[in-house]
C-alpha cells in the first residue's frame, strides 16, 4: 500500500503497522526461543496408531469399505445399524443447529464414528462426509458382538474409543452453545489444548496447527467473523497468528478470559 498509494490519508498508520510487524518478525528470527516449536506426538495420536495396528490384520479386510471424496457416509436423522473405524482419509461431521449446518468434528485414521447405532437404537445424530478418499472398516451389530465376545483385548479398545467419542462430542457441542462470540472463538483453542495436552504442565505458550479457516469451522461462524475476533486477540498479544498455525502466548490467561466472559454473560442474564 505504501508503494502504490504514497499519498493515502492513513499512510502514517500503515507505516507504523508495517514497522511493528517487521520488528516482531526480526525478533522471532534472532531469538530461537520465540520460534514455533515442532509439535510432539500427542497421547491421542499414539492411541490412534495402536488402534490402527490392532485392526490392520488381514482378517479385518472383509469389513473394509472405500468412500470417494464428498460422498455422504452417514446422513443425519436416518436409522443406523453400522459404525466405522477410519483406516485412511478424513471424515467431517456436520450437524444441523438452529437451521444452519455446523461443523462438529474432523476425524482421521484410527478414529470411529456412527457408534451410537451400536449402543442404542436412535437416529443418526450427525451427517458424516468423506473429505477425501476414505477407507474404513464397517461394523454391524452382529459382527461387533462376535468381535466383543471373541477378543476381549479388541473389545476393551473399542469400548474405550466409544467412551472417548461420547465425551469429545459433548465437549465440542458445548463450543457451539456459547453465545458470547469471543468466548466461543477462544474455547475452540482451549478444546484443542484439551485434546492435545502439553507434557510440560508449567509451559504457558502453546502452538496449535490451526488456521483462521479451521477456527471458523469449529466455532460455526463465517470466516470473516473468525478473522475479526482472532485479530482482536492478536492486538491484545494473546494470540500470534501465522499462515498455517497459531501460538497462544499464555494458555492459562486465555482460559481465564473465557471463564470471565461466560460469568459476566451469566450474571447479566440473571439480573
Amino acid at each position: 500500500m505504501l508503494k502504490h498509494f504514497p499519498k493515502a490519508g492513513n499512510k502514517e498508520a500503515v507505516a507504523k503497522l508495517y514497522s511493528d510487524s517487521k520488528t516482531r518478525a526480526e525478533k522471532t528470527v534472532k531469538n530461537p526461543q520465540q520460534q514455533p516449536r515442532p509439535v510432539a506426538i500427542s497421547s491421542k495420536e499414539a492411541a490412534d496408531s495402536s488402534v490402527l495396528k490392532a485392526f490392520s490384520l488381514p482378517s479385518f479386510e472383509r469389513f473394509a469399505k472405500v468412500f470417494e471424496k464428498d460422498s455422504v457416509i452417514i446422513a443425519e436423522y436416518e436409522p443406523g445399524a453400522t459404525f466405522y473405524l477410519i483406516q485412511e482419509g478424513h471424515v467431517q461431521l456436520v450437524k444441523c443447529v438452529n437451521g444452519a449446518k455446523k461443523n462438529l468434528d474432523i476425524l482421521h485414521s484410527g478414529e470411529i464414528f456412527g457408534e451410537m447405532a451400536i449402543l442404542e437404537n436412535t437416529p443418526r445424530s450427525a451427517t458424516c462426509v468423506a473429505i477425501d478418499t476414505v477407507k474404513a472398516l464397517e461394523f454391524t451389530k452382529e459382527n461387533f458382538e462376535l468381535l466383543v465376545t471373541g477378543n476381549s483385548q479388541l473389545a476393551l479398545m473399542l469400548l474405550r474409543l466409544f467412551c472417548k467419542r461420547i465425551f469429545d462430542q459433548k465437549r465440542r457441542f458445548r463450543v457451539l452453545c456459547i453465545h458470547d462470540l469471543p468466548a466461543r472463538i477462544a474455547d475452540v483453542v482451549l478444546l484443542f489444548d484439551e485434546m492435545n495436552p502439553s507434557s510440560n504442565t508449567v509451559e504457558r505458550s502453546r502452538r496449535f496447527n490451526l488456521t483462521v479457516l479451521d477456527i471458523a469451522h469449529w466455532a460455526g461462524v463465517p470466516v470473516e467473523v473468525a478473522r475479526e475476533e482472532m485479530g482482536k486477540f492478536s492486538e491484545r498479544r494473546k494470540i500470534d497468528i501465522y499462515e498455517s498455525h497459531i501460538v497462544v502466548n499464555n494458555i492459562a490467561d486465555l482460559r481465564r478470559t473465557v471463564d470471565q466472559r461466560l460469568q459476566m454473560r451469566y450474571a447479566r442474564a440473571h439480573t
